[in-house]
């Protein structure tokens, strides 16, 4: 008998150990069905010290499949802190219109310094001055520095010059020439000025490099200067507030719970709302019609989740008489298909209201 009771201990053991396995596995597939549908931007407050890849490979981490994925809108280097918005799954097909989107910054400069960096991350040395350079100095010389102008990058920047960065080839000692571009600032103000340093607030568009921004302001005031510290606190209405601190994206359901809608990428754009019918048209590559007049719209089911990206076909004409004030589209971008379940977006956080 005892060796009866122990064949049947044996039998039930494996039993459960069967049923756990299961339970395993289902578990694993379920966090990757979870995983497959993630379709948003998580905002991370990006510490100092950090680079822009390093945020992103943490969310990669969090969430456990390689397969969905990850990127960023815009780079902030590691001296800089603030607004990363990391773009994952379909939303990482947004990344171009997002760049659309205005950015809001807070720097601050030492005066009479100058490094290759443009920032204290380099080799900094003291520039001597003839004068003192007051604030209403500084501000006077931030003027000529506001709408479309033109900047050169700092050689120590993720620019490419010939597939390679900027920054590898400067700190191999390479020549190179850095190419000059053209931005947008949009606000410059010089917050205050004292004991040899300076604060801007600057609302730009993408591309602009705050670093070059100082050290202009500085050189037209007949010094030079470095930039001490930068934090990046808004990003196409998206607010340091709403962000994650990156040491608490540690599993899925982190990102999950601090995941905003991809809507929050293109405020810019204007929303239409759609019918199931029209939704197959998009899905199916087929035009269809809207009554808008904008040249792009955002297209949304009837829960307001984004389905596609659609522009207006110039010179089309409108081929139905119940909306006479529709106009036709095609869709640029689809992020919806017949195999999605009816609700893919995981949001756990409200949209909001604010562009």
């Amino acid at each position: 008998m005892a060796k009866r009771r122990c064949y049947w201990f044996v039998r039930l053991s494996s039993s459960a150990a069967f049923d756990r396995g299961n339970i395993r596995r289902t578990a694993a597939i379920d966090l990757l069905e979870d995983a497959r549908m993630l379709f948003g931007v998580l905002p991370v407050n990006k510490p100092t010290g950090v680079t822009s890849r390093k945020a992103v490979n943490a969310v990669v981490r969090a969430i456990c499949d390689r397969k969905v994925k990850v990127g960023h809108t815009g780079t902030l280097d590691p001296l800089a802190s603030g607004v990363l918005l990391v773009v994952i799954g379909r939303a990482t097909r947004l990344v171009d219109e997002s760049h659309l989107n205005s950015k809001r910054y807070s720097g601050s400069f030492l005066l009479g310094k100058r490094s290759d960096t443009l920032d204290v991350d380099g080799d900094v040395a003291d520039v001597p001055s003839s004068h003192p350079v007051s604030h209403r100095d500084l501000k006077e010389a931030a003027r000529q520095f506001v709408g479309t102008i033109t900047q050169s990058p700092p050689r120590y920047s993720a620019i490419h010059i010939d597939g390679q960065r900027a920054h590898d080839l400067a700190r191999r000692g390479k020549e190179f020439e850095m190419p000059t571009r053209t931005v947008a600032v949009h606000q410059l103000d010089v917050v205050s000025a004292s004991d040899g340093e300076f604060r801007l607030d600057v609302e730009c568009g993408t591309g602009t490099y705050i670093r070059t921004l100082g050290c202009d302001i500085a050189v037209a005031c007949g010094t030079s200067a470095v930039m001490s510290s930068l934090c990046r606190y808004e990003v196409g209405g998206i607010s340091l507030e709403e962000c994650v601190r990156l040491d608490q994206i540690q599993s899925l359901d982190d990102v999950t719970n601090g995941l905003l809608s991809p809507l929050r990428l293109v405020p810019h754009l204007e929303q239409v709302s759609v019918s199931p019918e029209t939704i197959e048209h998009i899905i199916h590559g087929r035009s269809f019609e809207l009554c808008s007049v904008a040249s792009k719209v955002a297209v949304v089911d009837q829960r307001g989740e984004l389905v596609a990206l659609a522009e207006r076909v110039l010179g089309g004409a409108n081929s139905t008489n119940e909306q006479p004030d529709a106009q036709p589209y095609r869709s640029i971008s689809v992020f919806r298909s017949n195999n999605d379940m009816p609700h893919e977006t995981k949001i756990n956080r409200p949209q909001s209201a604010e562009s």
